[in-house]
């Protein structure tokens, strides 16, 4: 089971799976996934470049460039 995007709302049934033994951890966790602050990091750096304007970024500094 992957739990992608989850609502809060979701954590309480999910507790309660885990808890039944409904829901296991998996049994390979990819190590970028092991650390939660560097996945945290990885993450809002993935979301920052997904919201840039790369058009816009090169119209900006096309006399640099």
């Amino acid at each position: 089971l992957f739990c992608g995007k989850t609502m809060i709302e979701d954590m309480k049934v999910l507790s309660d799976l885990v808890e039944e033994g409904t829901v296991i951890p998996p049994r390979f966790l990819p190590p970028q996934f092991r650390d939660l602050m560097g996945l945290s990091a990885w993450m809002s750096f993935s979301r920052f470049m997904t919201g840039m304007n790369f058009h816009q970024l090169e119209q900006d500094y096309s006399n640099v460039i």
